[in-house]
């Protein structure tokens, strides 16, 4: 059975107003609503582990003052958690919580209750090393504990929601969690920083998740120097794949059709995150389908961008697709797109070529040095040494 419970651990206090008088949002329709009026509890309510002195109902509000205890693993022994039951199926319980958490490891909040070892937890939480005040989410399932945390600087009262969602989950297609196979670390990485902060997470990343594919990425643009030096940093750190971004007229996508002809086979693969031809005519359609066409041994991965514009409210173009208040209508890539995806090649015809010989001729011409107000110097097989008197002539060697 799954229990709702208020908790307060290793605290001076809890205050848990009514969520009617802590929320601004309208309240649903057929929702359960406990206001602590009068003195004592509900009597859907039930108290574990409780001591009867260090809480009480006051005021529309349940106070908790609580002993030093604890959920977490193998201590089980927090004292006042009040548990209430949750229907079958999908739900969302919403309180508004008061605690001064002031020293480290004071939490307050609401959790998701089994039992000791298997609760979700979410709350008000005092972490030094982080600050002082932080949210805090955390799991214990089968006694093994994970928790995360966002800094809230001198919070002492929170909105907390807790919701179940595994119906809606199934109901759209995933009765089960799914897993996650890629993870891109940075984005359109322009400064020196990168170098740093990538090896921190992609460690961590490969430590705790090794069948996780890593993305980096090389900055913004199609090449130049820092680009090049995005895509060595990649192979240094063997980076599974590359997202490389780029925007470009039509004739570009053109004439780079063999961009990745020369790409190493044995280093990252390619994710083409973000690409598209400036334009939605057809033109700009046929030149990003020309280009496409080839080399996914190499291109892992690609995504046109942007997806979706307003036609009233154009931020920026192209887009894939296109909508107003009463249609939406997809571009000429759009349809590039949904034809690569929905026809996918599965089998390699044999082909052969046949063409006469054509010679190759010499290279001919000739080599020449020149200077202006400036010194020459020219050694060839061991001739003597010769300088050219500054302004004085071009010497030619054939």
């Amino acid at each position: 059975m799954m229990r709702i419970a208020l908790s307060a651990l290793l605290m001076a206090g809890l205050l848990a107003p009514p969520p009617a008088a802590a929320l601004a949002e309208p309240i649903p329709e057929g929702a359960v609503v406990d206001q602590f009026d009068g003195t004592t509890l509900g009597a859907d309510w039930t108290v574990l582990s409780p001591d009867d002195s260090r809480w009480s109902v006051s005021a529309s509000t349940l106070h908790v003052d609580t002993l030093t205890g604890d959920t977490h693993q193998g201590t089980k022994n927090a004292r006042n958690l009040f548990l209430v039951d949750v229907p079958a199926g999908d739900f969302e319980v919403v309180t508004k919580l008061s605690a001064p958490v002031t020293l480290d490891y004071q939490s307050a909040g609401l959790l998701a209750w089994q039992d000791w070892d298997n609760y979700v937890r979410a709350g008000l939480a005092h972490v030094g090393f982080a600050g002082g005040p932080v949210i805090e989410t955390a799991t214990e399932a089968g006694a093994a504990f994970t928790s995360n945390f966002a800094a809230r600087p001198g919070s002492s009262a929170e909105i907390i929601k807790l919701a179940r969602t595994g119906d809606e989950w199934a109901s759209l297609g995933h009765p089960k969690p799914f897993g996650l196979d890629y993870i891109g670390l940075g984005n359109e990485e322009i400064y020196p920083e990168f170098f740093t902060n990538y090896p921190k997470f992609a460690d961590a990343v490969r430590a705790k998740y090794p069948d996780i594919k890593i993305i980096s990425n090389s900055g913004q643009t199609s090449g130049g120097a820092w680009f090049d030096r995005m895509w060595q940093f990649a192979r240094d750190q063997k980076a599974d794949l590359v997202d490389e971004h780029y925007y470009n007229n039509p004739a570009w996508f053109l004439a780079n059709n063999h961009r990745y002809d020369s790409y190493d086979r044995n280093g990252p693969k390619v994710f083409v995150g973000e690409y598209a031809s400036r334009g939605n005519t057809f033109h700009n359609a046929l030149s990003e389908a020309s280009y496409m066409t080839g080399n996914s041994d190499v291109v892992e991965m690609a995504s046109y961008a942007p997806l979706l514009a307003n036609v009233d409210y154009v931020d920026w173009t192209p887009d894939l697709i296109w909508f107003d208040n009463d249609q939406a209508y997809g571009s000429p890539s759009y349809y590039v797109q949904r034809l690569f995806s929905t026809n996918v090649g599965d089998r390699v015809v044999p082909s052969t070529f046949e063409a006469e010989a054509r010679p190759v001729e010499d290279i001919k011409g000739a080599v020449g040095l020149g200077a202006w107000r400036g010194g020459v110097q020219g050694r060839r097989h061991g001739d003597a040494q010769g300088r050219q008197r500054p302004g004085h002539g071009c010497p030619q060697h054939r």
